[in-house]
């Protein structure tokens, strides 16, 4: 069986090159820096959040890191700005090499918000979205940008298996959605729909055994589940009731296909093997996590990390970076991507 994925996201007009180069200012951290905040009554105001706080946030966001699966040491990342000539947002695909430093702009504007998907093939090209329901390919320097499928609808959700033989594609119709599995030979393709009761699949991940990983959704949970397309079957592995509107983010399976990893609103990064689940980087008062990906090798991952730093008795300034760390949460070091 398969559900409706909600993939990554990113979606893609203009192309243009950037390099910045600048010095390393990676400092190694660890949960040790964790700060623990008072709760506070700061009165009324639409800005309240996290432990009674104002919540000020730094306009400039980075999101969405995505490793190279040809590249140790190469990740695709997005970035948001607010542009003061148009007066709307604007986004961006940048990639950084953590060898030399350097990121390098790749796509210069984003036609629509990153709830649209972005995929590294196997073989290290980057699938994007360039207008709704169609995509285009290109390789990890951006060039060579061609069509690579069009669907005739705005597709929300799409995952591409490790030997570029099949992908699956979602899009919601009414209080259902719809999931299809395409055979890239053409050959075959299977329709699914699933999403009563308010129950939907999000964001997914193939494994090198082309089981896929999925984030699942219902009115009072989150959970992770495994759907094995040569069996017909989903295992639910992890449900998290839903409270002040925290979620489970997007899941990743590690490159020995036996392991699992994601991120919980609640709690922090979670890690799934053999029926085993592990709290692997749990979130603090100053500091929590959003999406992550996995190094080829299987021995770090690069993780959205969102700083709350306490400007004054009543208010936190929400700051968004890349971080890098060990598999196992160890050695994190926030990166200086300009």
């Amino acid at each position: 069986m398969l559900r409706g994925f909600k993939y990554l996201a990113l979606l893609v007009l203009g192309l243009a090159f950037s390099t910045c180069k600048k010095e390393k200012k990676q400092v190694p951290e660890s949960n040790s820096d964790c700060l623990t905040y008072p709760e506070v009554n700061a009165g009324a105001g639409f800005d309240l959040g996290f432990k009674g706080y104002h919540i000020s946030h730094v306009y400039t966001e980075v999101m969405n890191p995505i490793f190279n699966p040809t590249n140790e040491n190469e990740f695709i990342y997005s970035k948001k700005e607010f542009d003061t000539t148009t007066l709307v947002d604007n986004y961006s695909l940048w990639k950084f090499n953590l060898e030399t430093g350097n990121s390098i702009k790749l796509l210069a504007h984003l036609p629509f918000e990153m709830d649209s998907p972005i995929v590294f093939t196997s073989d290290g090209r980057i699938v994007y979205v360039v207008d709704r329901g169609i995509f285009s390919i290109m390789d990890a320097d951006g060039n060579n940008q061609q069509k690579f499928h069009s669907f005739g609808m705005n597709v929300s959700n799409l995952i591409i298996n490790r030997s570029m033989s099949k992908m699956v594609m979602s899009w919601v119709i009414g209080a259902s959605s719809k999931t299809v599995l395409y055979y890239l030979d053409g050959s075959q393709s299977d329709t699914f729909f699933y999403g009563v009761d308010g129950f939907t699949f999000l964001e997914g991940d193939f494994s090198g055994t082309d089981s896929i990983a999925t984030l699942s959704s219902a009115l009072d949970y989150f959970g992770v589940s495994v759907v094995d397309l040569a069996h017909d079957s989903m295992i639910p592995i992890f449900k998290k009731p839903v409270g002040g509107g925290e979620r489970t983010r997007n899941v990743k399976w590690h490159p020995d296909n036996e392991t699992l990893f994601f991120t919980n609103d609640q709690d922090g990064i979670y890690k799934y093997k053999a029926g085993q689940l592990t709290l692997v980087k749990p979130h603090c008062d100053n500091k929590m996590y959003g999406k992550l990906s996995i190094s080829p090798s299987g021995q770090k991952m690069v993780v959205e990390r969102y700083n709350r730093t306490k400007i004054s008795d009543t208010r936190l300034e929400v700051s968004s970076h890349i971080a890098i760390m060990n598999i196992d949460g160890t050695e994190e070091q926030v990166l200086d991507l300009e």
